[in-house]
């Protein structure tokens, strides 16, 4: 139960850091492509956290696996889906 808090708190932060990019810059494409590297660096960076449940004397391995799989899925939400969905009203 702790590993899903944690996973959902990171699949929330690359929400929120996608957002307030988006929210505060003027070029969403600009905007999207600079925001890319960090957050795949940070991506990469809590995947590592979770490598240790593949070894072969794991007994949690399908967490590894669900836990990897989910913040991919969430990675790519927040850099593909997300920018579409982020539509400023009222800004100029």
């Amino acid at each position: 139960m702790g590993m899903s808090v944690t996973m959902a708190g990171s699949a929330v932060d690359y929400g929120i850091f996608v957002f307030t990019a988006l929210w505060l810059g003027s070029d969403p494409k600009a905007d999207v492509r600079r925001m890319r590297k960090p957050l795949v660096i940070s991506h990469l960076t809590t995947l590592g956290v979770f490598s240790p449940f593949f070894f072969p004397t794991s007994r949690y391995r399908q967490l590894g696996w669900m836990t990897s799989l989910s913040l991919i899925l969430s990675l790519l939400g927040a850099l593909f889906v997300l920018p579409h969905c982020c539509v400023r009203v009222g800004r100029s």
